[in-house]
């Protein structure tokens, strides 16, 4: 169900956010994409597509009183923005996606264009929820593909990763090693 009053909210907390939400998406403007929940820390992360720093990419957390009934901004924590870098950036990219690993405890991070008119590659990259960086993971993309969502599973006893696309095409391959 829909939180009301979850924008204003937001940006009532987060100065910053509500210059951004001016602005249209490909004009630098705020583009929220990709939820994920951590349970070590009852937060909701949500990654930004926007605005987005070239070698930096941000994730805003918000803790979650999730045993307190209704579903409200009352609810909700003081939000704070996490900035990730990331490393050998040659281009700036913003978050398409977050799925949290319980397995490993870490947040999969799918990156890729920030702006609908940037051309940058898609990569897949792991964080650990703490540190300030990232470790990018060995998954190269078809050129023609445009991943929009992550998620893991089991097939037997091996783990794999799902990555769905955005004309409706996915990917399933195991799970990738941290790229050198």
């Amino acid at each position: 169900e829909s939180m009301t009053g979850f924008r204003e909210w937001l940006l009532g907390h987060e100065p910053w956010l509500a210059t951004a939400a001016e602005k249209e998406p490909d004009d630098g403007g705020l583009n929220v994409e990709g939820l994920t929940w951590d349970p070590h820390d009852g937060a909701l992360l949500f990654g930004l597509r926007g605005p987005a720093k070239q070698g930096q990419i941000a994730i805003l957390r918000v803790i979650v009183d999730a045993g307190g009934g209704l579903w409200t901004t009352s609810s909700l924590g003081m939000p704070s923005v996490v900035h990730i870098r990331t490393a050998k950036a040659a281009a700036t990219q913003g978050v398409r996606d977050l799925c949290f690993d319980e397995q490993t405890g870490e947040v999969l991070i799918l990156l890729g264009r920030s702006t609908s008119r940037d051309d940058v590659p898609f990569q897949l990259c792991s964080w650990d929820g703490r540190s300030d960086h990232v470790t990018m993971l060995d998954v190269t993309f078809h050129k023609r593909m445009k991943p929009e969502g992550v998620a893991t599973f089991w097939d037997g006893a091996k783990k794999k990763v799902l990555i769905v696309d955005d004309a409706g095409g996915f990917a399933v391959f195991d799970y990738p090693r941290p790229a050198q």
